[in-house]
C-alpha cells in the first residue's frame, strides 16, 4: 500500500478517476480531496505486479499531461 499526495493544479480529478477506472482490476485507491490537493491511497490486489502502484501514477500524470495539452 501506498499513500501519494498529488497537488489538484497538476492532476486534475477527472485524470485521477480515470487512472482509478483504468486500474480498478490491478488495485483499489480511496481518495480524499483537501483543500488544493487530492490524497490517495493504493492497495494493489493480491495478484497484481510490484509495479502497479508506480504504474498507476504514470497513468494519471499521463492522463493529466493530456489534459492540460488539450485545453
Amino acid at each position: 500500500m501506498r499513500t501519494c499526495v498529488l497537488d489538484l493544479d497538476v492532476y486534475p480529478l477527472e485524470a485521477v478517476d480515470l487512472a482509478a477506472a483504468a486500474f480498478e482490476t490491478l488495485c483499489s485507491v480511496t481518495k480524499q480531496i483537501k483543500q488544493n490537493s487530492i490524497h490517495l491511497t493504493i492497495q494493489p490486489l493480491p495478484d497484481a505486479p510490484a509495479e502497479t502502484v508506480d504504474e498507476f501514477l504514470n497513468f494519471a500524470l499521463c492522463a493529466a499531461l493530456e489534459r492540460h495539452l488539450s485545453g
